[in-house]
């Protein structure tokens, strides 16, 4: 019973993007070991799950209906980049060079398809 638990927390774990099942195996044994950063981890995703969400603009990290880049007045709301995922959008925003705003697809961006510009 205990392993099929276990198991079934890898799997549970695997299903996010990136984190293979040695990784996940890890994760878990190591917040198993320490109950401290185990609780501390639950604490972190219950506020994350009460506070955080999406701009409802563009789909960036938001703690409100608008995230700090649709907020900021000095962002030119003429340059749109668009971007696949959150994580595309955060790593721009860590180079601080780009003044624009963005739209966040949450998927694929599929060039093969034949896109319309509206303006």
């Amino acid at each position: 019973m205990l392993e099929t638990t276990f198991d079934e927390i890898i799997e549970s774990i695997r299903t996010n993007q990136g984190l293979t099942k040695k990784t996940s195996e890890r994760l878990l044994v190591d917040l198993l070991i320490n109950k401290d950063k185990l609780n501390q981890f639950i604490d972190q995703l219950n506020k994350t799950k009460q506070l955080i969400s999406t701009c409802k603009i563009c789909g960036y990290l938001s703690e409100n209906d608008k995230c700090l880049v649709c907020s900021l007045e000095n962002r030119n709301q003429n340059i749109i980049c668009i971007v696949s995922t959150i994580l595309d959008a955060k790593n721009i925003e860590n180079a601080n060079k780009y003044k624009g705003v963005y739209h966040i697809l949450n998927g694929e961006i599929n060039l093969n398809k034949t896109l319309h510009l509206i303006s």
